[in-house]
C-alpha cells in the first residue's frame, strides 16, 4: 500500500511538472509586446532583440520577412540590441 501511494505521488509530481511550461507560456507571451503610451507614430515600430542577436542581420531578416522598411531606420547597438 506504502508502494502504491509513493507511486501515486510520484506521477502527480511528474505531471505537475510536464504541465508547468503550459502555465508559463501564457504569462511569457504576455509581456512580449507593449502598447506605447503618449505620442505614437503610425507604421513605425521600435524592435529589441535579445542580447546575442546581430542587430544588423536581425533587422534585415525580419524586415525582408515580414515587408518592412529599412530605409531610413536607426540601428540599436550599444544600450539596447534592436531597429
Amino acid at each position: 500500500m506504502k508502494r502504491l501511494v509513493s507511486i501515486l505521488f510520484v506521477l502527480l509530481g511528474l505531471g505537475f511538472a510536464a504541465a508547468m511550461p503550459l502555465f508559463n507560456a501564457g504569462a511569457q507571451n504576455s509581456n512580449k509586446f507593449r502598447r506605447a503610451n503618449g505620442k505614437v507614430i503610425t507604421g513605425q515600430y521600435i524592435v529589441v532583440l535579445k542580447d546575442d542577436a546581430d542587430p544588423d542581420v536581425e533587422s534585415n531578416r525580419l524586415s525582408n520577412a515580414f515587408g518592412g522598411d529599412r530605409a531610413g531606420g536607426f540601428t540599436f547597438r550599444k544600450a539596447i540590441k534592436g531597429f
